[in-house]
């Protein structure tokens, strides 16, 4: 099942980057989908999601 994830996570990942380049694709949310695939297990995309947590936070907080 991890391995299942990593791969999903990473395949994600590339369809984001690509998307970033070809107008066609939407990167953001094949990146953010990667984020939360990877979190849990990456220690570097780990900051991430406690980035967009306190983000999201934020939001509520000010009603936005």
């Amino acid at each position: 099942m991890v391995r299942l994830r990593e791969a999903a996570g990473l395949v994600f990942l590339s369809t984001g980057v690509v998307g970033f380049v070809l107008p066609v694709i939407p990167g953001v949310p094949f990146l953010l989908a990667a984020v939360a695939l990877l979190g849990p297990s990456h220690p570097r995309v780990r900051p991430w999601i406690q980035r967009i947590q306190q983000w999201c936070r934020l939001a509520r907080k000010h009603g936005t």
